[in-house]
């Protein structure tokens, strides 16, 4: 989840730079990327639940989630993408892999009473929310290239400091140790 936030800020803050670097018609490109990322974005949020579920005698239950996920992403891209073109592409398939987590980590709970989340994951996400809400307000410079560079840098520092001084990753403590 640490290092997927810190992508997913990096994507949404720069996609309107990202995409002016391509045709007109690539502008609707921006909604489908964020969907695309937030429903990825949970996707990794969820830990290593199919190693889990899938290395298990339960490993029947993946087997059904995985024909579950083809069925509600067949169900949803038809009911979404006549709606909405392709962003309904993108929403029914970051939809369909959050139904299929949701439940993924359901079975792990209960089964194997086990769960990716400690108050670390919620360390995490207000990292993820105050850097990204710095990194919206940040200027931006008629020099796309420099004003990605600037915000992504920026942006790292902050989410790698704000990791740090958290003491979300206890490594971190004994890497610096030996450096300094």
């Amino acid at each position: 989840m640490l290092i997927g936030g810190l992508l997913l800020i990096g994507i949404l803050l720069n996609i309107e730079d990202m995409l002016s670097f391509l045709p007109q018609e690539y502008a609707n490109a921006k909604n489908v990327t964020i969907i695309a990322s937030l429903g990825a974005f949970i996707n990794i949020s969820t830990g290593l639940n199919n190693a889990v579920l899938f290395n298990s005698n339960n490993y029947v239950y993946g087997t059904y989630l995985q024909l579950l996920l083809l069925v509600l992403a067949i169900i949803n891209n038809l009911i979404f993408i006549p709606l909405w073109g392709i962003e309904g592409a993108a929403f029914a398939s970051a939809f369909s892999v959050v139904i299929y987590n949701m439940i993924k980590f359901l079975i792990i709970k209960i089964k194997f009473k086990m769960q990716p989340y400690d108050l670390n994951a919620i360390k995490i996400l207000l990292i993820i929310s105050i850097t990204f809400i710095i990194g919206y307000v940040l200027p931006s410079f008629d020099f796309t290239i420099f004003s990605m560079i600037f915000r992504s840098v920026l942006v790292s520092i902050l989410y790698v400091s704000l990791v740090y001084l958290l003491r979300i990753v206890p490594e971190f403590d004994h890497y610096f140790k030996l450096k300094f």
